[in-house]
This record gives structure tokens, sequence and C-alpha cells, in this order.
């Protein structure tokens, strides 16, 4: 059963990924969410929550450093906690929030290089199309050239 999402919490969601620069995902319950590496970033009645999971103590203090400027700690473990973030991050607080989860960055392309990017895929698609004529050929000629090569060493086995 898919969870139900209110159009709020979505656009909430939707403006944080935005603001982080990073895709929408969902979970396997099919709630939006942010996932990282290490942890994820869920909506958490006025704010968001970010999950962390550290691969140790030191690792998890580090980060418990890093997100303590602008997220409040919930609950803290050895090597996971959870930070309540009040509002949408800004630029250098999500630069820290995806290298602290591992989320990576979502690419974005001027006009110019969306336009560059669709005519290379077309030339490159051309290119396949029209060369898969002449690839079957030369599979034809290669499998004859092993018959041949077999045929020659199997009468030089019989002579």
């Amino acid at each position: 059963m898919k969870p139900q999402v209110s159009e709020h919490e979505r656009t909430r969601m939707l403006a944080l990924a935005d603001a982080m620069t990073v895709l929408l995902e969902r979970d396997a319950c099919g709630e939006p969410c942010l996932i990282g590496m290490y942890g994820n970033v869920r909506i958490d009645g006025d704010g968001f929550s970010v999950s962390v999971l550290a691969r140790n103590r030191r690792k998890y203090n580090s980060v418990k450093r890093k997100l303590s400027p602008f997220c409040v700690l919930a609950q803290d473990g050895d090597f996971e906690g959870v930070f309540f973030l009040p509002a949408l991050p800004t630029k250098e607080q999500a630069k820290v929030i995806r290298a602290v989860l591992v989320i990576r960055k979502k690419r974005e392309y001027t006009e110019l290089g969306l336009k560059a990017r669709r005519a290379s895929m077309e030339k490159a698609l051309r290119s396949l199309l029209r060369n898969r004529h002449s690839v079957s050929k030369t599979d034809d000629f290669a499998a004859t050239g092993m018959e041949r090569q077999t045929s020659q060493e199997s009468a030089k086995i019989t002579a």
C-alpha cells in the first residue's frame, strides 16, 4: 500500500531537493526522501530529520561537529543519530549535508550544454544504426574465416 503523502509535504520535499541540488527519491515504503550512502533526509513536522549512520565513533563525532551549527541533535547513539533541520538549508549547509550523507549532486546543464549533449547523442545513435549492418557483415566474414581455418586444420590432421 502506497503511503499517503500530502501535497504540502511533497512540495516541501521538492523544495528541499532543489535547495540541496539533489534528486528526490522514494524509500522502500514509497515515501519521498533524500537517500545518501550514510543516511537520509525526510520530512519531520515543520522541518526535516537528517538520519546519519557513521562507520565508527570518531566519524560520528565529526558528523555531529559539522551538523551542530544548523541542526539540533534529536537522538544520539554510538555510531548513529537523528538531527532536526528546522528550515531549508543554505547552499553551504546543503553542501555539508551532502558531504556527510554522501548524496550525489544533481547535474545542472546550461541550454548550450544541453544542445551539445543532444547533438552528440543523436550523432552516436545515427552512427550506431548506420554501422549495425556493417557489424553483422563483419561477423559473417569472421565466422567464415573461422570455418576455413577449422577446415584447413582438419585437412592437416587427416593428411
